[in-house]
């Protein structure tokens, strides 16, 4: 039995327009301007869907979709030791789990820096371009980029897009 609210719990997510970006350039303005989430809603509605999680890693809400008749879709980032993730969840009107997949990442391993951003479009097309350089090189190659699709069904299923790109 819940012990928080869901409705209380999607409250720290606020509503926005599409369409809207998402890198790292936007962290501060989530963590500045959003009220952050209680550990005890955290405790029950994120961590029952992350497979990963340690003493050091951080959750800060960022968005909700707006006009998303039969589902609840929210976006957090998550910042780890070494990764830092853009998550989309979608849930059902009772706040029962339809979905989760990190949408936008920057990952540091060894010498790669690997980054991903998004875009989400009015249609609930996911838009991202990902690339990697190496961490010693400031230039960033655009040869190392790759672009694809993911989108959000009615269902609440986010799924990748193979018609796009």
């Amino acid at each position: 039995m819940p012990q928080n609210s869901f409705h209380t719990f999607l409250s720290y997510f606020p509503e926005v327009e599409l369409p809207i970006n998402l890198s790292d350039d936007y962290v501060d303005e989530f963590s500045r301007h959003n009220t952050p989430i209680p550990i005890s809603y955290i405790n029950e509605y994120i961590l029952t869907i992350e497979s990963s999680h340690d003493d050091y890693t951080e959750y800060i809400p960022c968005i909700r979709l707006k006009d998303t008749p039969d589902m609840h879709v929210i976006v957090y980032w998550k910042g780890g030791l070494l990764k830092y993730e853009f998550v989309m969840v979608s849930f059902d009107k009772s706040g029962n789990l339809l979905s989760r997949r990190t949408i936008a990442s920057t990952i540091a391993s060894e010498n790669k820096v690997k980054k991903s951003v998004a875009t989400i479009t009015e249609d609930w097309i996911i838009h991202i371009v990902a690339g990697e350089n190496n961490s010693n090189d400031l230039r960033y190659s655009p040869k190392n980029s790759q672009a694809f699709a993911m989108e959000l069904l009615a269902d609440g299923q986010i799924i990748f897009n193979k018609d796009e790109i």
